[in-house]
């Protein structure tokens, strides 16, 4: 349809043109007349063509898209005929259980929380929202499927320690909100990837005295536990002359380098500066001086 109203107008454009070729006189003069007036009709007749155009253009446009909006857009909208089945009757698998289950004791030992987690109504209400027909395990199934996950956890960094060269040990103690004493060994190591990995290796209480020899003791069974007596390099404790004599003991007999905490070392050297006489007073000069100026 389109492109026989461009042939009809471009005929018609030539049809005019050809008929104002013979209207001109066979002797080829015209008058001043003649020529105005023919100036004049060309003029009309070719805004009269060019308005045209543009009208047949604009209906030539709108008739185009009406052809491509029949052809192309459905005049209704498909029906939905899926529907979805209420999250109560989705049937729930075994491997489906197993996966939030896993779940549910990642979220416990990551978070360090407690085996009773399981029964927080907020956690069941969510469970419920999700899955309706799951049911979360009593908190003695949580505790054993928590132990076999720590025996995974544990064979895995044993693997893990198999494939790597050297390792390098840091150690520090630490009291509870109890009072109770703990003291935590830390091992960084490069995998074969050359990334740097950090693994707790233990966390001990401790229920005797702390002497250097102890610690020493704790050290070589922890190295032995772990079978990396022969890959620890050196091993970075605190300034405390306990864990000091201990690992330069070990320094002797393994040739394990000691190397204290430079934080540590900082912290005391500032702290034996402020109990300075000099710095004592001056401290006490800027306090009064910044007191005066706060509001």
């Amino acid at each position: 349809m389109v492109d026989e109203q461009w042939i009809y107008i471009i005929f018609m454009d030539t049809f005019n043109a050809s008929q104002n070729e013979n209207n001109t006189p066979m002797d080829g003069k015209r008058s001043h007349n003649d020529i105005v007036k023919s100036d004049n009709e060309s003029i009309c007749s070719t805004d009269i063509a060019s308005t045209s155009t543009d009208q047949s253009n604009s209906s030539n446009t709108a008739l185009a898209s009406t052809e491509l909006s029949q052809n192309i857009l459905p005049h209704k909208r498909l029906k939905r005929t899926f529907k979805a089945k209420p999250k109560s009757d989705r049937p729930l698998n075994r491997e489906r259980i197993e996966q939030i289950t896993q779940r549910i004791c990642e979220i416990i030992t990551s978070g360090l929380l407690p085996f009773s987690f399981v029964e927080n109504e907020g956690l069941k209400n969510l469970i419920n929202l999700f899955e309706p027909n799951y049911k979360i395990p009593c908190r003695k199934t949580i505790t054993t499927r928590i132990e076999t996950l720590y025996e995974l956890k544990l064979n895995k960094t044993k693997k893990n320690l198999e494939s790597i060269i050297s390792i390098a040990l840091t150690t520090d103690g630490w009291s509870s909100l109890a009072i109770d004493s703990y003291i935590t060994y830390t091992g960084h190591y490069f995998d074969k990837d050359w990334t740097l990995c950090n693994v707790t290796l233990s966390i001990d209480e401790i229920t005797e005295s702390h002497t250097a020899d102890k610690l020493k003791d704790d050290i070589t069974e922890l190295m032995d536990r772990w079978d990396i007596s022969n890959k620890v390099t050196g091993i970075t404790h605190d300034n405390a002359s306990n864990i000091t004599r201990a690992v330069r003991n070990l320094e002797e007999q393994l040739q394990i380098y000691s190397n204290r905490c430079a934080a540590h070392t900082i912290q005391l050297a500032i702290k034996k500066g402020f109990d300075d006489n000099v710095c004592s007073s001056l401290l006490k000069k800027a306090s009064s001086i910044v007191s005066g100026i706060r509001p």
